[in-house]
């Protein structure tokens, strides 16, 4: 069983920056328990990262986008709650695996070379238990309604369990979460690290400020999702219910 960890960036790297500053609180936290019972990891107006699919299974059974074709890069996707009781804006925020951001001094990369994966949502009102799932999207000829960094869904995708989806539009298959070890970090629009979820062996290629996570084993077949809010990420296919042995479920998160 494959658990991942959240890990709370409270300082903001300069590889990251935006330039603007941001509050001196902690961006996620551990879980809190309250008389009403346990609250979420992260704290309003930022969003949580529940489930990460990196490991895409081997034939139809990893068509995870749902367009008709299996694809080991284009498949993967990072889904992402509102676990507050009341609505976010995403605009601004950014998702990245763990390739560093270039430098200014140093040439453009062309699409063949750049392995960077980057996000960064466009303005979308999230409502609260609200979901969205960026695929990595190479390749793909997933159906409307998908959104790009340009601009959201106007409605929820029906495939998807309702769900705001997007597509990263990835141009080479070289852009891609690792199996063998990376991260999928959440960035706030004001530059700072929130969220990384890591697995195994992570490339030594993230500013020393964020790359602080704790080594765990990857998941080979699926994706992994939090088990609930507050819960540990665990390997999707053991979790139980109505829904067990299933690889993935973009867009449904039932954990509370």
């Amino acid at each position: 069983m494959a658990y991942i960890v959240i890990i709370a960036c409270v300082t903001a790297a300069a590889a990251w920056s935006s330039g603007q500053p941001e509050a001196a609180v902690p961006a996620a936290v551990s879980p809190v328990t309250t008389a009403a019972g346990p609250v979420s990891p992260v704290v309003f107006p930022h969003p949580l990262i529940t489930e990460v699919l990196y490991a895409v299974p081997s034939g139809d059974k990893g068509d995870a986008n749902a367009d008709g074709v299996r694809s080991a890069t284009g498949d993967e996707f990072i889904e992402l709650v509102n676990p507050h009781d009341k609505a976010i804006e995403l605009g601004g925020y950014v998702l990245t695996d763990a390739e560093p951001m270039p430098r200014p001094d140093e040439p453009a990369p062309n699409k063949d070379s750049d392995n960077r994966l980057r996000f960064v949502f466009p303005k979308l009102t999230l409502p609260p238990g609200g979901v969205v799932v960026v695929f990595n999207g190479f390749e793909s000829r997933m159906k409307a309604p998908v959104g790009d960094t340009t601009a959201a869904p106007k409605t929820g995708h029906p495939s998807m369990h309702g769900a705001y989806v997007f597509s990263m539009k990835v141009e080479t298959k070289y852009a891609a979460l690792s199996n063998s070890g990376d991260c999928a970090m959440l960035i706030s629009p004001a530059g700072v690290p929130l969220q990384c979820i890591k697995w195994a062996e992570m490339p030594e290629k993230m500013p020393k400020e964020t790359a602080l996570a704790t080594e765990v084993a990857p998941e080979s077949r699926g994706s992994v999702q939090r088990e609930t809010k507050d819960g540990a990420f665990v390997a999707h296919r053991t979790l139980v219910g109505p829904h067990a042995g299933e690889l993935f479920s973009p867009g449904r998160f039932e954990g509370k």
